[in-house]
């Protein structure tokens, strides 16, 4: 073996070859036969040294010598990490599957497999602390299964985890500075206390979801109310959902069908513009929190959007003039399809509101009312 001033045998087999640069170790041999049905046969096997030329073999017990003979003192090893600076803490096999499960701290804004985990995206710049991050690997170690970060605004190290023997479940354990860590509401101590607070985490067995007691979710969906018609717009109640997903609602969504002609507040109603006059709509709305949308309320009643309708009591032709005389009033032709008016002094009648005369009419006889929403339809 180049290099080796010296091979010794440690106590549970492994191979110990002193370097000028110290010690390296390689686990025990294990050695295997597997038959045409991919069955594998055990086979006893133990290094055997030469000491005198600082080499070594391998001594094994019955085998047949038919089939292939595999001696493999290191089944697999695989990286695992991203960009930056990654160090692995905990490691756990599940008991049944022999699935691993390992934990630390990452630098890594690219750290691998994350997407589809509890936490996708790195909460912190690089440099700056980092995130804990929990990894499944199958049990060969030729699979990166899932990995999820975990972590705030701060620094987070995982430094232990354990796999609850019925439910699967990943407990992770570790060191905060993070006031935002997450799913901690609903927790025994639900805030961050100040400087590095231990934390201790519930992950699914996929590491896809955060498994912590109250944690926040979407909200429910909001109640519909009635939608009123307007002119090119319309007005649309609703009630807030009954749940909230344990995270203040931030607001509301409205959208019309067809269209999809989205308008957003924080509070009901809504007013929806930029409808077209004549055709007809239906409305839901979502609610939003810190965590996302809710699904959509059901439908709103069908409205009709329309321009205001106006029926003159009667059109003159003509207006008395400044000087006593008579003079043509085509313009009030085109101001009754907007507002009804009447010569019949200063009144409206019910249903419409007075507005001043334009400019243009000098008749104090003309009076220029608009329709309001009951002559609209």
């Amino acid at each position: 073996m180049a290099g080796a001033n010296k091979l010794a045998l440690g106590k549970r087999g492994e191979l110990i070859v002193q370097t000028g640069n110290g010690p390296v170790t390689y686990t025990a041999p294990i050695a295997y036969q597997e038959d045409t049905n991919g069955k594998r046969s055990e086979i006893k096997v133990a290094y055997a040294l030469n000491t005198d030329t600082h080499s070594h073999g391998f001594t094994v017990g019955d085998y047949n010598p038919e089939q292939a003979l595999v001696i493999d003192p290191l089944l697999q090893s695989t990286y695992l990490g991203g960009a930056g600076e990654d160090i692995a803490s905990a490691l756990a096999i599940h008991p049944v599957s022999g699935k691993a499960y390992v934990a630390g701290n990452t630098e890594s804004t690219n750290f691998p497999a994350t997407t589809g985990g509890a936490q996708p995206a790195y909460e912190l710049g690089r440099g700056l602390g980092g995130d804990a991050f929990v990894s499944l690997f199958n049990a060969s170690l030729t699979t990166l299964l899932q990995s999820t970060y975990l972590g705030g605004a701060g620094r987070d190290d995982a430094n232990a985890l354990a796999i609850h023997p019925t439910s699967g479940e990943v407990v992770v354990v570790g060191g905060t500075t993070s006031a935002t860590f997450p799913a901690t509401l609903g927790g025994a101590q639900a805030t961050h206390a100040g400087n590095m607070d231990v934390f201790i985490t519930r992950l699914s067995p996929s590491l896809a979801l955060v498994d912590a007691p109250g944690a926040s979710t979407i909200p429910g969906a909001p109640v519909i109310g009635t939608a009123t018609a307007g002119n090119a717009q319309a007005t649309v109640g609703f009630t807030a959902p009954a749940s909230n997903g344990g995270s203040a609602i931030t607001g509301y969504t409205v959208t019309s069908s067809p269209g999809g002609i989205t308008a957003i507040a924080t509070a009901a109603p809504i007013t929806v513009t930029g409808l077209t006059n004549g055709t007809a709509y239906t409305f839901t709305v979502t609610a939003s929190n810190a965590v996302g949308q809710s699904a959509a309320s059901g439908a709103s009643n069908s409205v009709t959007p329309a321009a205001t309708r106006i029926v003159p009591d009667s059109v003159p032709t003509s207006a008395p003039a400044s000087g006593g005389g008579s003079t043509s009033v085509p313009m009030l032709l085109a101001l009754s399809a907007l507002y009804w008016w009447r010569r019949r002094g200063n009144k409206c009648r019910a249903g419409w509101r007075f507005l001043r005369n334009p400019p243009s009419v000098r008749s104090t006889q003309t009076v220029f009312c608009e329709c309001l929403a009951a002559c609209r339809t």
